[in-house]
């Protein structure tokens, strides 16, 4: 994993615990889902100016990376990471 789509994946998860919604993340899951099917935009503003009407796009992450963000932000949130089903016994400490 890239470093930009962990540390947005961290912000995701952040936004998650702090607004214990899932509205904001579900929404860009969708815009991210319409990107990849050939409709809609996603970028990032990094500079603009209002009077002026400078703006300038930044596109860091692709919508398929923003998808998988997405997705492992929400199961981090339910606590459903993934971790795998499998255990082994200890019984060394009987």
């Amino acid at each position: 994993m890239r470093p930009a789509v962990k540390e947005f994946v961290d912000f995701l998860v952040a936004e998650l615990e702090d607004t214990e919604s899932t509205t904001f993340v579900d929404g860009l899951l969708t815009a991210a889902k319409a990107k990849i099917m050939g409709r809609g935009e996603l970028g990032f503003l990094e500079t603009g100016t209002i009077n002026g009407k400078t703006f300038a796009r930044s596109k860091e992450l692709s919508a398929v990376e923003i998808a998988q963000a997405c997705r492992q932000a929400l199961r981090l949130y339910n606590n459903d990471a993934g971790s795998g089903g499998i255990t082994f016994l200890d019984f060394r400490g009987l």
